[in-house]
């Protein structure tokens, strides 16, 4: 598969690159160990706090869900704000066009999460099922640092709480929860990275051919909005999108299009998205 398509996900309103299984190990691991430290996550509660975060995250969204486009429009304007802070730091025109896909995908990741009210630390995305994996590991280390800080604070509480019952005391509550909460989240995406490193090898495969396919169905116009993304520097917005059709001068390209947007439109209706790691 030719390279220039490994970022394809420029393309789409995904975060996600054809071959993604690169961030999973290749050595060798035991399988009896692996489901072993599942029922390990299972005993300290993964299965029953995972219950509890899709709760939240149902009632997150439903709340969200009636200022999405305000909260889009703010979410670029700050994230651009970002991304024009970051390019002013960097000199070399590889650092900036790094820079500029990286904010691109965040934003495509964000509007992604808030259309279709999913996570992507708790969904796996049945066409790109490793896309996952980042974002679970960037999970647990903000909880492990919460964590660390919990452990080093519910001590200096407890003395406080010598002085002061009531202010002592509410912060050692506090803290108390804050660190289950916590090693519970940790507890959680261990078991969602053990269950990934089990199947590893099978999602790779089905996300490789599942990508090659995409791209040889429809190359002329994922060539096409590639361009205008690089143009613009920055994902498409719908007037970008309608402009472009408008001048499409091949019938291939405009059937291509619409197979793009019909591929999307069953994706981010269909119940078979919802699949929770």
């Amino acid at each position: 598969m030719p390279k220039k398509w490994y970022n394809i996900a420029t393309i789409e309103i995904y975060y996600t690159s054809i071959l993604k299984g690169e961030i999973l190990v290749d050595n060798k691991f035991d399988i009896i160990q692996k489901k072993k430290d599942l029922k390990k996550y299972e005993k300290l509660g993964a299965l029953r706090f995972k219950k509890i975060v899709l709760n939240i995250e149902r009632v997150k969204y439903k709340f969200e869900s009636k200022f999405t486009p305000f909260l889009l429009r703010s979410y670029d304007k700050i994230s651009d704000y970002f991304k024009k802070k970051s390019l002013n730091k960097v000199k070399s025109i590889e650092d900036k066009e790094r820079i500029s896909k990286d904010f691109i995908c965040k934003k495509m990741l964000f509007h992604k999460q808030l259309n279709k009210r999913m996570n992507a630390n708790y969904h796996m995305d049945n066409e790109n099922p490793l896309e996952i994996i980042d974002y679970l590991k960037w999970n647990k280390k903000i909880h492990e640092r919460l964590f660390k800080k919990n452990l080093v604070c519910i001590p200096l509480f407890v003395g406080i709480s010598f002085i002061n019952p009531v202010v002592g005391g509410v912060f050692f509550v506090g803290e108390t929860f804050s660190l289950i909460i916590n090693f519970e989240c940790i507890n959680l995406q261990n078991y969602n990275l053990t269950r990934l490193e089990i199947v590893k090898d099978k999602l790779i495969k089905k996300q490789l051919r599942q990508q090659q396919k995409y791209v040889e169905e429809n190359e002329e116009a994922i060539e096409l909005i590639s361009e205008k993304i690089n143009e613009k520097n920055d994902m498409l917005s719908f007037e970008d999108i309608t402009n472009l059709i408008k001048n499409i001068d091949s019938r291939e390209k405009l059937l291509q299009i619409k197979n793009m947007i019909e591929h999307d439109k069953i994706r981010y209706n269909t119940k078979e998205e919802k699949v929770c790691y």
